[in-house]
């Protein structure tokens, strides 16, 4: 708490990485994040329901913050700040070969693109394709993609 509060008194990101635990995120953590993201059991356990736009929408009403939820092979979905709409992004189309630390790379990936300005969907973008390049890949953190190997991707997928 004391640290996303510390973010925000200095206009800088709080971004929530919600996941599941042995009770719901609390309602204070949600609201006070800029971003509140959520996996996709920590938002049915918050939002006690399985439905991903009705849980978006009871996310959004706890809190000011963009919200949004990884899905896993589902991709990223989150609710237009503006239109109130969810929106969606598939996840990267890879084989996975190890999952173990996907979501630890999305937030962190995520939490980067958003530190440098860029919009949701760019972020998504960036998150997304870290973490599917992770996903195609075996050994821990050496299987953590670089920067460049992201932008790779990125720019191959905007070519198409």
């Amino acid at each position: 708490m004391a640290v996303l509060e510390r973010a925000r008194a200095n206009h800088i990101p709080a971004i929530l990485d919600a996941d599941i635990g042995p009770d719901p995120v609390p309602r204070e953590l949600v609201e006070l994040a800029s971003h509140a993201i959520f996996s996709l059991p920590g938002l049915a356990q918050f939002a006690d329901t399985s439905d991903i736009e009705a849980g978006l929408h009871k996310a959004r009403e706890a809190s000011e913050a963009a919200v949004g939820v990884t899905a896993g092979s589902g991709g990223f979905y989150w609710l237009d700040l503006e239109s109130g709409e969810t929106r969606h992004l598939p996840a990267l189309d890879v084989e996975a070969v190890d999952t173990l630390g996907a979501g630890d790379v999305f937030h962190g990936a995520f939490a980067l693109a958003i530190g440098e300005a860029k919009s949701m969907e760019d972020a998504a973008r960036f998150a997304n394709a870290a973490a599917g390049l992770k996903c195609a890949r075996s050994g821990g953190r050496d299987a953590i993609p670089t920067r460049a190997e992201v932008w790779d991707v990125l720019d191959a997928d905007a070519a198409d």
